[in-house]
Parts: C-alpha cells; sequence; structure tokens
C-alpha cells in the first residue's frame, strides 16, 4: 500500500509529522488498556453472575484504567487534530484571514491543554501530599493522576510541534494542494482536512448559503 502523503484522494490518513517511537507507544498502550479493561469486565461479569464471587475492587481498576486510556490517546489525538470541532462561517473565511483564524484556534487550544496538564499536576500533588487512598483497594491515587498529568504534557509537546509546522508551512500544506485541484476543476467543496479519508463531515448550512456549522469527526477505516 503506497502512502499517500495526506493529499485528497489518496489512502489513509498519515500523521502530522509522521509517527515517532513516542506515538508508536501510546498506541501500543492506548490498545492494551482498552483490551485489558475488557477483559477485566468480562471476567467480572462471568465471576459475579455465574460463580457468585466478584472480582474485588473491579469497577476501581476499571476506572483507573479508563482514564489511563482516554489521556494516552489524548496526545495522539491532539497531535492528529481530529478532535470534534465545530466550524462557523467557513466560506468567510479565505487567505490570511484563515490562516490567522486556524492559528489562533491552534493557540487557544494548547493554552487549553496547558490549563489541563494544570490542574491536574495540582490535583495530583495535593493527592500526594494528603496520601489519599482509593476507596476500595486502598491504593495511592496520586500516582494515577500524576500520570495523566504527564501524559497530558506529552500532548502539550506534541502539539507546539503541530502549531510550528503550521507557522513554518504558512497554514496547512494539503489545503493548499487541494484548492489548486479544485480550482482546476471548479468548485471549491468543503476543507480538505474533512475530505480526507477517514473524516465524516455533517455541515448545515444557512438558507441564503452565508454560513455552515459543520460537525467533523474521524474514523479510521
Amino acid at each position: 500500500m503506497s502512502d499517500s502523503g495526506g493529499i485528497p484522494g489518496g489512502g489513509r490518513n498519515p500523521s502530522p509529522g509522521g509517527r515517532n517511537f513516542v506515538t508508536t507507544l501510546l498506541t501500543a498502550l492506548s490498545a492494551l488498556l482498552l483490551f485489558s479493561m475488557m477483559a477485566l469486565t468480562f471476567a467480572d461479569v462471568v465471576a459475579r453472575y455465574f460463580l457468585n464471587s466478584p472480582i474485588y475492587g473491579a469497577s476501581e481498576i476499571i476506572a483507573f484504567m479508563l482514564g489511563l486510556t482516554i489521556f494516552t490517546a489524548f496526545p495522539l489525538v491532539t497531535k492528529d487534530r481530529v478532535h470534534i470541532t465545530v466550524g462557523m462561517f467557513e466560506n468567510f473565511y479565505k487567505g490570511p484571514v484563515r490562516f490567522v483564524q486556524r492559528l489562533a484556534v491552534l493557540i487557544g487550544t494548547l493554552v487549553f491543554l496547558g490549563l489541563v496538564g494544570l490542574l491536574l499536576w495540582d490535583q495530583g500533588y495535593g493527592m500526594y501530599e494528603v496520601q489519599y487512598l482509593s476507596h476500595y483497594l486502598d491504593v495511592p491515587q496520586a500516582p494515577v493522576v500524576l500520570a495523566l498529568a504527564g501524559l497530558t504534557g506529552i500532548a502539550i509537546l506534541l502539539f507546539v510541534g503541530v502549531v510550528w509546522r503550521y507557522i513554518r508551512a504558512g497554514g496547512d500544506p494539503e489545503e493548499q494542494i487541494y484548492r489548486r485541484r479544485a480550482a482546476l476543476q471548479g468548485g471549491p467543496g468543503p476543507p480538505p482536512r474533512h475530505r480526507e479519508a477517514g473524516y465524516n463531515p455533517l455541515c448545515v448550512p444557512s438558507q441564503k448559503g452565508l454560513f455552515a456549522v459543520c460537525l467533523h469527526w474521524h474514523s479510521q477505516t
């Protein structure tokens, strides 16, 4: 299978900046945690209803794994810019205005990530100081919360690279390629990042076509 390089009409949607050891490791950890959570849930149901002996603390373990699953995937979703987004007035943003608008969104996302990481770190450090224990297993919760803060830090570092590549390239390179192709074929069409394989846009235009509200999400095929 050939690499489409993110050009519309290609096969898959590669990660911006390519994959490296960190993203590969996070992908494997997220998949392992998700499978472990599913296996533990299955085992607990069987033990509870067929053996009348549920696994002690299973719900608490699953809660820990759920948080770790979400936050191991969080840097990957952030790096690939595939969070669910709502786009309004898409047709109004062109040229430098579109570049500045998207840059403002990227910087705002970076600030939000920093706020999430700061709050998690503050919560985890507070739990560490008082030696806060879980309800059933009596294990410290601080290491889990601090791990979530660390994973958010990884997401911030990866997203700094995304913002830097956006500024250095003067926008999204695949968007510029798509718009040149669309100009030759006639008709602008929807934004290229949402015409890639795996992107699913749902757009509701206004009655006069002045703006459109679009929901975008990403799915792996």
